[in-house]
This record gives C-alpha cells, sequence and structure tokens, in this order.
C-alpha cells in the first residue's frame, strides 16, 4: 500500500478510557502491527482533538481518520464513510469532529503544509460514554471484522488519494 507516493497519515482517534469510543484507536493500533510495510504511509493514535490534531498532520498530503460513531441508525460495528464537509450538517454527536475541518483551514492560514485529501471512515458504536478500558462486548466480537472492513476501504483509496 503505498497511496501513489503522496506522504499520508491514518489517524485513529478517541478515548482510550470510554469503552467504545476508543474504537478507531484500537483499529489504528491492529492495522499499525499488520500494515508495517506501507511505503509512505503512516499509522497513529491520538485522543488529542482540535488544534492539537496539527501536531499530527501536519506534512502529510492525505489523512485519513477513523473514530466512533454514535447515530443509532446502525448497528454497531457498521463502518461508514462521512464527508468531511457534512460532519457538522448531518447531525454526527462526536467531539473529534468538531474543529476538524476549523483545524486544517486555520494550518493553510498559518501557512503549514496540511493534507488536502482527507476521508474519515467512523464506526458505530454501541456505548462511547462508560469509563473502561475494554470495548463493549458486541463491538469486541466484531474487532477482526471491522478492521478487515476498514483495511479494505483503505486498498480501495490506494487509486484516489
Amino acid at each position: 500500500m503505498s497511496f501513489d507516493g503522496k506522504k499520508t497519515i491514518v489517524l485513529g482517534l478517541g478515548n482510550d478510557i470510554l469503552c467504545d469510543d476508543a474504537i478507531g484507536i484500537k483499529v489504528v493500533q491492529n492495522l499499525s502491527q499488520t500494515e508495517k510495510q506501507c511505503e509512505n504511509v503512516d499509522f497513529k493514535q491520538t485522543c488529542e482533538m482540535g488544534l492539537a490534531l496539527l501536531d499530527y498532520i501536519v506534512g502529510y498530503d492525505s489523512l485519513i481518520i477513523i473514530d466512533s460513531i454514535k447515530t443509532g441508525k446502525a448497528l454497531p460495528g457498521t463502518v461508514s464513510e462521512v464527508d468531511i464537509d457534512n460532519v457538522t450538517s448531518a447531525g454526527i454527536t462526536s467531539p473529534h469532529f468538531l474543529g476538524v475541518r476549523e483545524t486544517i483551514e486555520l494550518g493553510k492560514k498559518l501557512g503549514l503544509k496540511v493534507p488536502e485529501t482527507i476521508h474519515i471512515f467512523v464506526i458505530e458504536v454501541e456505548d462511547p460514554y462508560t469509563v473502561s478500558e475494554n470495548l463493549s462486548e458486541t463491538l469486541q466480537k466484531q474487532l477482526d471484522n471491522i478492521v478487515k472492513s476498514i483495511k479494505e476501504k483503505l486498498w480501495g483509496l490506494v487509486n484516489y488519494v
């Protein structure tokens, strides 16, 4: 996987002590262990949000975010792609999406090299609020399938990112 020579970051977001909110972090940890030979692709995870994301994304051509979402409109474990321009108008409630677009825009205004191409993959979760370092039983059982789905979506971007 090289994403056509563009420098890409796959960034897992979440809170590692809030049950299912950690799914983005856990998926990217898994990917970083199984996809180590990726040319020009870095896999990172963070609990940071807002302006702190600039520390992770500056210098990359492409950004792929993996995060949790709770809409109640899909079964837990469902993986979807969300357009960054529609994030706030889609009724999505995730602290990680508040300000991602604005953070990118600020980076541009500051003259920083921020990603031009952005893909956001979200995983429907069951319980993003309980304090726990473990995923809910539902998501834990689906973790391998979720990682496989994300991996397929990443491979699908090879010609487009």
